[in-house]
Formats: C-alpha cells, structure tokens, sequence
C-alpha cells in the first residue's frame, strides 16, 4: 500500500469506512440507550435531588424539593410528596448554553449547604471551574486551566484543585476561596514520576488528604481548610514507612481526627487508625483470606470492600461508643459486585447498589439495627434476550486460570461458534468489569459476542492480580490473552474464523504483541490511542513517559528491563509479521498528550509495507481516546465498518 500525508489518510480512511452500511442502523439505536439519564431521587442535608435527562455536556436537570422528615432512603421516582409539582429546577445545562457559551459542560457538584453549585467545563480542550450562586446562578467565579486527571474539591468556603505542568502530570496542588480572588499554591511536586490526587473526606467538611506517588512510591498529606496555616501535614511518606498503603480516608471520632489506612503483611490483613498530628496507632486486623479493595467512612465507622473469588462482601468496622476506639466487625454479603451509591449522606444508612450487568438492587443497611433491606430493583434493559456469564480458563502448571467475561444475544446457556468481539487492557490495575454501554449494546446486537479477558496486569482480581502483570511480569498479560481466546476457540464458544479486538491506549501493548505473534487469529483490530512503541517511549527522554511511569514498566536505564520491553513491544517486534489478513484500524486524537501520535503513524507505515491494511485517522477534535461526544457520525461509521469486516 502507498504512504501519504495525513490529509490524504484521513480523507482515504473516511471513504473507506463510509462502506460499512451493515451495522449502522443497530449501533444508532443502540447510542439512544443510557442506564443513568435519570437518577434515584436522593437526599443531602436538607433537600432531596435528582439529575433528570442526566447527559452531559448536552442535557441535564437538577430538580430540588425540601426534606421534612428523617428519611435517607433513595427513591425510584416521583412519590406522593415528592413530585414533579412541588419541585423546583436549581440547573439546566440547556437553559446555562442558551444565556453563556462557557464551553461544554462536564461535570456538576455543589457544597454540602447546597449555595454553591460548582461546574467543570471544558473549552478548546482546556478545563476550567466555574461557580454559580444556586438561587440566582450568577457567576461567582472562575478557575482556568485546571488537571482533570484528580477532579477538584468544593468545600463550604473554597475550592481545592490541582494543575498540570508540561508532561500532562497533575504536580500542582492551589486552592482559592469561593468568593476570593487570589489563588494559592500548596504544593509543586519536584518529583517527576509522582502525580497527585485529592482523597476528599465524606464527612469532615474542609479536610481531606492529598497523595503524590507514582505506581509503587510516594507520599500523603493531610490538608485542613480550618487551619489558619492553611499548610500540608505529610502523614504517610513511603521512605519512612514500609509501604504506601492502597486505600487510605480520614475519621472523626470524639473530636480527634485520625488517618485511616489498609495494610497487609505476611500473617494478616486489615487497617490503621493513626491520630493525626500524633503517633498514637491503632490497628484492627481481619480474616487473612480475602483482600481489602476499599475503604470508606460513614461518621465513626469505617467500611471495608472485601474481595475474594466469586464472593461478593464488605466488613463494617461499627464504632462502639462505650470505648473510643472499640469496633464491632458486622459482614454485609451480596449475590453480586456491590458498591456504596455515590450519593448517600447520611450516617445512619449505607446505601448499597448490587450490579449485575443489566439490572441492579438498591439496598440499604441500617447501622444502627444492623439490617440489611432491598429497597427497590431497576432494570437496564427490558424485553432483551440477552446473557452473560463469568467463564474461566482451565488452570495452567502454576495454577493460573483467566477470568473471561461474556455476553451475547440468544437462549442458549452458552454461545455455540459465535462471531466475536473481544476486549483486552491489562495496565495499571484498571479494573475491567463489564459495564453495560452502548458500544456494547451495539455489538451484542448485532449479533456477536463480546468477550472481556481478564489478563493479569489489570485490577480484576485486585492487586496481586495486577503486580503479576506489570514490569518484569508484562509478558504475563499477553499469554493469558493468548491463552484465553485459544480456550474460547478450542471449546467451540467461538467461530475462529470472525474475532474481532478492540483495546485502547496501553491495552494495544497486548494486541500488538498478541497480533505480531498470530498474524491470522483476528480479522480485524480497532485502536483507540494505541500505546504501541513503549520501548522507544521509555528511551526517548523527550517522552512524558520516560520520567513518569517507571513504576509500571520498569527503568529502561537497567539493561535487563530494556531487554525484557523490547521483547513485547509491538513496534519492536513487527518484523515477526511476514503476512496477515488482518485489517488494523487506529482512531488518533490530535491534542492527545499520553500517547506520540507519529509512533502510531510510523508502525501503520511498517503494516503497510507488508501489505497489512492499516487504517489511520487523526482526529482535530479529540485528545486521548480519539473520539470526543461530538464524534458521533464518525464513531458510527468506524464501529459498522469493523463488524462487517469481522463478520465478512
């Protein structure tokens, strides 16, 4: 195939996705679908809400009615005194675009004594915070240029949020009040491998803790808005202590606020309470046999996630009043993943969501009476014959089997030589459970099967999982990949013959390196943002990635690591393709800061060279995934052309 500019491959790049007119129609229908555009009518302190047509940046409402009573419980809809005539609309992001083109709106949080309602939007790719008065929706200020990487904090009196400096890293930690106009810098961090984050406290107004770390090291601080000093307090720094702990909140109990963190050793599990400003400690240990995923805070009781296979918990630490540090372990149990609902507020009720993938329970959980109630059911999709089930791998010499998830239209227990959709990641501990979409939707629709393989270096399994797949473990990802589609295929769930892949950013370290060792085993590959060159990445010290995520890949300055990079890379190893059918398609943003676009560029020159049809579109509208909300035509096209050259 000829090389061009990429005016020329954008131009061919349309035309030939413009040929895919078999699956539009079912992915335009499927685009309509959207599990969340109402919530659950929720309370904060003395008003209940809901989102209403909740889809930013082109929608959304926030309906307000006053609370009279002691009632904490989520509703479904509208009840007898909560209904649509005794409401009051506070925002409507139509009505907001209509009077001031302030950019696209992205996200919409307010203070906890609901005055201030604080918007992040997004104007020509930059992000800015604005601040509106609730009753009038005046403009009380505005924060420019802000990293949406860690989201911004809104307390009662200030906003706490971070900035990025050059290399796309959040290393800047300001605040500024919400009726003020000078901006403080807290924090700059030197270390160029750290970002930062902001832990906020559910329940402390003004007070939360910030962590600067990379993938393996790092630090927290403890940030009081209270404090007339308006400092950091360093509270956990890794070159002192053992280890940075995963989780870490902040507690009150009886005036005293301590640091709350997980922690994990040879004989047992479990978490720390460390007085803050004091080297006072207290730590309660759990059963050894599951692993921690999470800690949250409800007043004085501190909520464990409990993870361990196919068992589905959380552990409440209940505060007992009769000794200041004294804890009753209650285990809460689910059928299903299960996570807290973002929206409680209250101290008495844990508001609990159990998920499966197209339906979800909202349970409650009296602290006090300790009992655990179903509050309603909510469907995401109604008369769909459509399944989905969790599938393992037979176990390999060293007892490893992959998790596989599968979904698929049809009445059978499981798919019989199906064509197939397959998704890969396998970086950063990112948790990849399936969550309905509609990308997905529109694939089960059309009649395949879309398969999730859970490879070591993702969070699926919690950290174990992901510490087997990262660094001088990497190549661990790509074989359990490998060896989960070949079990797919070998068992007759799939047709060998239509595979299809989709991965995006560093998930194309694992199709790429799948690809140049089965040249034939996919009919086509959809990219978005492929991180496909790590090896030259690492190298180059002009490369973010150089300085900032060492504690993922490893420091390619160490001859064993750079060694063991440049056997996976994609880029590295694309002279093992002699020749493939496969049709490759990379979607590229042009304000992408992650990813080196023209490494994409330079590997789909190399496909081409040896006759490999790769396909490759950059993107002037988007950053990082290639595609933004505005995309929706393109997007269609790109998804219709993939499954018919899968399907063909």
């Amino acid at each position: 195939m000829r090389m061009m500019n990429m005016i020329d491959r954008n131009t061919e790049f349309l035309n030939i996705i413009s040929s895919g007119e078999e699956y539009k129609n079912i992915i335009l229908g499927s685009l309509n679908f959207s599990v969340d555009s109402n919530s659950y009518i929720f309370r904060r302190g003395k008003h209940w809400y809901r989102l209403e047509n909740w889809d930013l940046p082109d929608s959304g409402v926030i309906r307000e009615w006053q609370a009279d009573e002691e009632d904490f419980i989520p509703k479904d809809g509208y009840t007898e005194k909560i209904n649509l005539h005794n409401s009051e609309v506070i925002f409507d992001v139509q009505i907001l675009n209509k009077q001031c083109k302030l950019g696209d709106i992205r996200q919409i949080t307010f203070t906890d004594d609901c005055a201030v309602i604080m918007a992040i939007i997004e104007l020509q790719h930059n992000f800015n915070i604005v601040l509106f008065d609730k009753k009038s929706l005046e403009i009380i200020n505005m924060i420019k240029n802000i990293s949406v990487e860690t989201l911004p904090h809104l307390t009662k009196n200030g906003v706490l949020f971070c900035r990025n400096d050059n290399l796309g890293r959040p290393n800047q930690l300001c605040y500024k009040l919400i009726h003020g106009d000078e901006e403080h810098l807290l924090y700059r961090e030197e270390e160029i491998s750290y970002r930062l984050r902001i832990i906020p406290s559910r329940d402390i107004d003004g007070v939360c803790l910030i962590k600067s770390a990379n993938f393996q090291q790092g630090k927290v601080f403890f940030y009081d808005e209270r404090s007339n000093e308006s400092k950091l307090n360093i509270v956990i720094d890794d070159k002192k202590e053992s280890h940075l702990p995963n989780y870490c909140n902040l507690i009150e109990i009886l005036d005293e606020i301590y640091l709350v963190t997980s922690f994990r050793n040879r004989n047992s599990i479990g978490v720390c309470l460390k007085k803050i400003d004091s080297s006072e400690q207290f730590w309660i240990k759990i059963n050894n046999s599951t692993v921690i995923k999470g800690v949250e805070i409800f007043g004085s009781n501190i909520l464990l996630k409990l993870s361990s296979e196919s068992c589905y918990s959380y552990l409440l630490l209940k505060h007992q009043k009769s000794k200041k540090l004294n804890f009753k372990e209650i285990l809460i149990k689910f059928n299903n993943d299960t996570i807290v609902y973002e929206n409680c507020y209250s101290n008495n009720y844990i508001i609990f969501l159990e998920r499966s993938i197209f339906s979800e329970n909202v349970l409650s959980f009296d602290i006090n009476t300790e009992n655990l109630q179903v509050k309603f059911s909510k469907s995401f999709l109604e008369n769909e014959d459509i399944k989905s089930k969790l599938i393992w791998t037979s176990c390999d010499e060293n007892g490893i089997k992959i998790p596989i998830s599968l979904l698929w239209k049809g009445k059978e227990e499981l798919p019989y030589k199906k064509k197939c959709i397959l998704y890969v990641y396998g970086a950063y501990g990112k948790d990849d459970s399936v969550k309905l979409d509609p990308t997905i939707l529109s694939i089960i629709k059309s009649n395949f099967l879309y398969a999730v393989v859970h490879v070591r270096g993702g969070g699926f399994l919690g950290g174990e999982w992901y510490r087997s797949g990262k660094g001088l473990k990497k190549k661990n990802s790509i074989t359990d990949f490998i060896k989960g589609v070949n079990y797919l295929i070998e068992n007759d769930i799939v047709d060998s013959s239509s595979i299809g892949l989709i991965s995006s950013s560093a998930g194309a370290i694992v199709a790429g390196a799948a690809f140049n060792d089965n040249p034939y085993l996919f009919k086509s590959i959809l990219l978005f943002s492929p991180f496909i060159d790590p090896y030259s990445s690492l190298l180059s010290k002009k490369d973010p990635l150089s300085k900032t995520e060492l504690g993922e890949w490893g420091d390619i300055s160490n001859k064993e690591i750079q060694d063991y990079i440049k056997g996976y890379s994609p880029m590295q190893n694309i002279g093992n393709l002699k020749q493939s059918n496969t049709t490759i398609i990379s979607l590229l943003g042009e304000n992408d800061i992650y990813i080196d676009n023209r490494s994409v560029i330079e590997w789909s020159n190399k496909l081409c060279m040896k006759n490999i049809k790769s396909l490759v579109y950059i993107n002037k509208n988007a950053g990082h995934g290639g595609v933004s909300h505005k995309d929706k035509d393109l997007f269609v096209n790109i998804l219709s052309y993939f499954l018919s050259v899968v399907s063909r």
